[in-house]
């Protein structure tokens, strides 16, 4: 990640989720999945999915009840892969999503 500027946007978009669960997951994925891992060109991909991103559908994601695979004609595929894959790891630790 050369942009600075590109992940400060996706953290800022994941602040603005209307379900809480939704903002405080995404903003612990953005931190430990996302910075000074993703590209320009990924981070531009991630802020453009999470601008269109229904709140029902990103929180059926983090729980487990859609995948990335019912998601993959609406959403960038492979990011939503890295979200439910993050999102089960934690809950197969028993932590607690929030």
């Amino acid at each position: 990640m050369s942009d600075e500027s590109l992940y400060k946007k996706a953290y800022f978009q994941c602040a603005r989720r209307a379900i809480l669960e939704n903002e405080v997951f995404m903003k612990k994925f953005i931190v430990e999945k996302v910075k000074d891992i993703y590209s320009d060109e990924k981070l531009i991909r991630l802020n453009e999915m999470l601008t269109k991103m229904y709140d029902n559908d990103m929180f059926d994601l983090i729980m487990g009840t859609k995948s990335a695979e019912d998601l993959k004609n609406q959403y960038d595929y492979e990011i939503c892969k890295e979200i439910e894959v993050y999102a089960k790891e934690i809950r197969d630790k028993g932590e607690a999503i929030i």
